[in-house]
């Protein structure tokens, strides 16, 4: 063979390895891409299941029922179960529900699909069943569809597993017609904060719900700042919602067992720890001003 040939098949080697290393190269690219846009398969949608004012049955009644509108988030060892109850106007067709994931979020749409309407209101519910299988730690939204096609977001926040083994909860109770409570709950893992309150234009009963994840600052600053002897001998306080007004209760649930007391904050005791129940105090305040 002479040079000529060889250069010339060198070159075609040349030509023909730059275009395989481009085209791996590309191929590559796309498969990184694709794998940082596919969500997280630690949890999966599992179904749907449709009750309340859903079921025909519940429609026939002369006077629908009605309760608070609530989300309840249960997380068992494998399994997420995401209740949502709503009232809506009544009306002959079931919601219809889907479930997407959009980046590292859950949606979960209730959507009304139409059907006559009454002039009623009754009350719908929706069991969101999921499946996961290691540590638990999803975003989610839930979302309605309205009849005019309009996009309301129920609730948003994060779905995680708890550690029951050390909890501090805060409770707030308002005496009154138009009182109501609101309690918070931290252990080392989740937030936890629900509210039952008062609209104060169309005077609704209203609830809240909502988790998000303990930050590992958070709890080493109130692991550090709490002491369990100092605690345990505040006294209570006289009530406050017996008379109209607002009680504040603090308790501590260490491995099943649980200390608590009402109203204490003019106990020396109380003064002694007053930073750990100020940032408590603080979290729930921040809570309910995020209210929507």
């Amino acid at each position: 063979m002479n040079y000529n040939k060889m250069k010339t098949i060198l070159k075609l080697i040349s030509y023909v390895s730059a275009v395989v290393l481009l085209f791996a190269g590309m191929l590559y690219l796309a498969s990184c891409k694709k794998q940082e846009e596919t969500p997280t398969d630690n949890i999966q949608y599992v179904t749907t299941e449709l009750g309340g004012c859903n079921l025909k049955s519940a429609l026939k009644n002369d006077d629908p029922e009605t309760k608070d509108d609530t989300v309840i988030i249960t997380v068992s060892e494998k399994s997420v179960h995401v209740f949502v109850g709503l009232n809506y106007t009544c009306k002959t067709e079931s919601f219809e529900t889907r479930c997407e994931t959009k980046g590292d979020i859950i949606y979960m749409y209730i959507i009304d699909a139409g059907g006559d309407y009454m002039r009623c209101k009754c009350y719908y519910t929706f069991d969101f069943v999921f499946e996961y299988q290691r540590e638990l730690n999803q975003k989610y939204k839930i979302v309605l569809i309205d009849r005019d096609e309009k996009c309301v977001v129920i609730l948003e926040g994060t779905m995680v597993e708890d550690d029951e083994s050390l909890v501090f909860s805060y409770r707030l109770v308002v005496g009154g017609r138009l009182g109501g409570d609101a309690t918070l709950k931290i252990n080392a893992v989740a937030t936890h904060y629900y509210a039952n309150y008062h609209d104060m234009q169309t005077l609704e009963r209203l609830t809240y719900q909502t988790t998000i994840k303990t930050s590992k600052e958070q709890w080493d600053y109130l692991t550090k700042m709490f002491d369990l002897e100092t605690f345990t001998k505040i006294q209570d306080g006289p009530c406050g919602s017996c008379r109209d007004a607002v009680d504040e209760i603090f308790s501590v649930t260490i491995h099943g067992e649980n200390y608590s007391f009402s109203n204490g904050y003019e106990d020396d005791h109380y003064k002694q720890m007053q930073d750990f129940f100020g940032t408590i105090k603080e979290q729930a305040k921040n809570f309910n001003n995020s209210k929507k």
